[in-house]
């Protein structure tokens, strides 16, 4: 995959760097190669295909290696105003859930390449969205929201957010890539 009219965020020792998306800036072929890589997301995450392929509102991170271009991991954020503390994630019912008004953006989804997972692929994308999603502001770890968290996706959550009592969202804010 060739990275097309990114912003470039770090350039890691490692090789590595984090670039963001935003549909706005991108060319058809950037959006074409962005919904291509999202549409591998939701297939190794199991997602649902959804019908709408706007990418309007979300910020895309990916993690690519910079000597050959390889796609390491991805994270879709959005900016979001309410989610919902859960006890046990996404695995808690509606009664156990209470409506928080202080989130302040969303993981739609994050993804990372199989043989990458567990070498600080998804921290440093989601460093990279706590620091890029609102100008000169970090957003705080406890305020972020997880779309609904795989059992991986929550443990991730859980350890970044330093608790167990996550943020969860679902609904209307849902990426489409079809």
């Amino acid at each position: 995959m060739t990275v097309l009219q990114a912003t470039q965020l770090d350039l890691l020792p490692t090789g590595e760097q984090v670039l963001v998306f935003r549909e706005e800036d991108c060319s058809r072929d950037a959006q074409k190669q962005l919904k291509d890589l999202l549409r591998l997301v939701n297939k190794e995450l199991g997602s649902a295909p959804q019908a709408d392929p706007s990418l309007t509102g979300f910020r895309i991170f990916v993690m690519v290696h910079s000597a050959d271009g390889h796609v390491l991991g991805c994270l879709v954020g959005q900016l979001l105003t309410e989610a919902y503390r859960s006890p046990r994630g996404a695995l808690a019912s509606l009664d156990e859930m209470v409506l928080d008004r202080t989130c302040q953006a969303g993981v739609n989804r994050i993804w990372v390449r199989e043989v990458d997972r567990r070498t600080g692929v998804a921290v440093r994308l989601l460093d990279g969205m706590r620091a890029n999603m609102i100008f000169n502001y970090i957003l705080d770890k406890d305020k972020i929201a997880f779309s609904q968290p795989t059992y991986a996706g929550q443990r991730l959550a859980e350890t970044y957010c330093g608790r167990s009592d996550i943020l969860v969202y679902r609904g209307r804010h849902q990426l489409a890539a079809n």
